[in-house]
């Protein structure tokens, strides 16, 4: 389960949702803990290396 909310606030961020919103959609008490996620985006050269959750983005 833990996999799948982290696979979602990756992509919501992605997608520039709010990291307020995703705080609150994940449940995190933190938004330190949200911003955790935001190392994951990676660079343009991880998208463009394939090495980053935004490839999954449609």
């Amino acid at each position: 389960m833990h996999d799948l909310r982290h696979t979602a606030a990756c992509l919501w961020l992605a997608r520039r949702v709010d990291s307020g919103t995703v705080q609150a959609w994940c449940g995190h008490e933190s938004i330190a803990t949200t911003n955790r996620y935001l190392r994951f985006l990676g660079t343009a050269a991880d998208v463009a290396g394939g090495r980053s959750c935004a490839l999954f983005m449609p």
